[in-house]
């Protein structure tokens, strides 16, 4: 009897093993084969100012300012400050009494000495200063929303779905009232998907005002005002301008249902930020003239100017060993980055 059942688990080994040798060998993987495109690659790789490990569970860097470094993890119930220099750090507690599953996604600006929160399901904007003030909350007179920036302690600016729940839009809402200010269709030709396809990275910067919105699964990019007038219609350097993407809904039971993607997307921009000149992104995809060692040994961004949208060039960041990348954003010319328990500081190329 335990033979058969040792037999019968190795059958399974073996079949599951095949399945998946089977769908490497036969499925179409990004950078496979040549994707198309060229870099202008700078020399070498960007040299490490300073770095240490973070024991907290953090996925994002979302501001810098004044002397510190705000990042968070799964809720922002908790904020780390970090110093710019990493050497010291402390925390901020958020005392949220709604429910878990209320509480993401969501988005943090700090803007010293405010701090923003932007609860996505709730439709609501915590602010306030800090650390010792009482923060208010303001529900904002729109739909759930899927992302978020703070762009002045006033106003904030969402992408959202119209009322006909058919589409997302970018809308500009008062922090004070909840009340909507001006909303635009600015990601064109959406089809029957809710907005899936256009998903991306909304960022702001604020010594030149811009908006920034990043697809991640088509080469387009958007340069906003805020009044949300599109500056620059860019696109990123890659070939990949279209996604097929169909939404499909699934039970959750109790006559409430989930509205999906039909199929899996693959991101081709994997996250975004600013400083007053540049807009770097951080491509999933190498080009014809890369390594495809190097391009497996090493993050790669891509950077295009603010004043019209232009690329400029890319360069290679440490993929550091059993780290994923998390976040990055730029401070004058330091590169933060933030992996899977450690924090990385580069000296950006000029």
């Amino acid at each position: 009897m335990k033979n058969k059942v040792i037999l019968r688990l190795l059958l399974i080994a073996v079949f599951v093993f095949l399945v998946l040798t089977g769908l490497f060998v036969f499925t179409d993987m990004p950078n496979k084969n040549n994707n198309g495109f060229l870099r202008n690659l700078l020399g070498s790789k960007l040299s490490v100012l300073k770095e240490t490990d973070v024991v907290e569970p953090l996925n994002k860097i979302w501001s810098i300012s004044g002397n510190y470094i705000y990042l968070s993890g799964e809720t922002p119930k908790t904020i780390l400050m970090l110093k710019k220099d990493l050497s010291s750090k402390d925390t901020i507690g958020i005392n949220l009494t709604a429910p878990e599953d209320k509480l993401v996604p969501y988005s943090i600006c700090v803007d010293t000495p405010f701090l923003y929160i932007h609860m996505n399901n709730l439709k609501s904007v915590i602010w306030g200063k800090f650390p010792n003030h009482k923060l208010s909350m303001t529900e904002l007179k729109s739909q759930v929303f899927t992302k978020s920036v703070q762009v002045s302690p006033a106003s904030i600016v969402i992408r959202t779905f119209d009322r006909f729940g058919k589409k997302q839009i970018f809308q500009k809402i008062s922090t004070v009232s909840g009340e909507v200010i001006k909303e635009a269709d600015i990601v064109n030709g959406q089809g029957d998907d809710l907005g899936m396809a256009s998903d991306g990275a909304l960022h702001y910067e604020k010594s030149t005002r811009t908006i920034s919105y990043v697809e991640y699964f088509r080469n387009r990019f958007y340069l906003i005002d805020t009044n949300l007038n599109v500056k620059v219609f860019g696109k990123t350097i890659d070939t990949v301008s279209s996604i097929d993407v169909k939404k499909q809904t699934i039970d959750e039971g109790g006559g409430k249902g989930k509205i999906i993607p039909g199929k899996a997307r693959v991101k081709v921009n994997k996250d975004s930020f600013m400083d007053g000149a540049y807009l770097y992104i951080v491509s999933a995809l190498r080009a014809d003239n890369e390594n495809r060692s190097d391009f497996n040994a090493y993050s790669v961004i891509d950077r295009y100017r603010l004043a019209d949208g232009k690329y400029s060039s890319s360069f290679y960041v440490d993929k550091v060993k059993e780290k994923p990348f998390k976040s990055a954003m730029v401070s004058g010319d330091t590169l933060f980055t933030l992996y899977s328990g450690k924090m990385v500081l580069y000296k950006l190329p000029k």
